[in-house]
């Protein structure tokens, strides 16, 4: 995915777990690692990492953590 997001002519934002591997594998973008909560049928919510990664990070640099975190 990473090869072919490098070839695209228009911009792209993508969120996927925070893991080492997805940082390396993705290490020629902007990457941000932001909190998120996972809520399944209004349960317990655990807090879990995403990493926000993209070829624009300058359009998505604005958003503040509290943001990012209420979606």
């Amino acid at each position: 995915m990473a090869t072919q997001l490098e070839g695209i002519k228009g911009k792209f934002i993508l969120s996927l777990n925070a893991t080492p591997e997805v940082r390396d594998i993705f290490k020629a973008f902007a990457v941000e690692e932001v909190p998120v909560n996972y809520t399944a049928s209004h349960k317990v919510t655990k807090l879990a990492r995403e990493l926000i990664i993209s070829n624009c990070a300058e359009d998505f640099r604005h958003v503040t953590m509290k943001e990012a975190q209420n979606g």
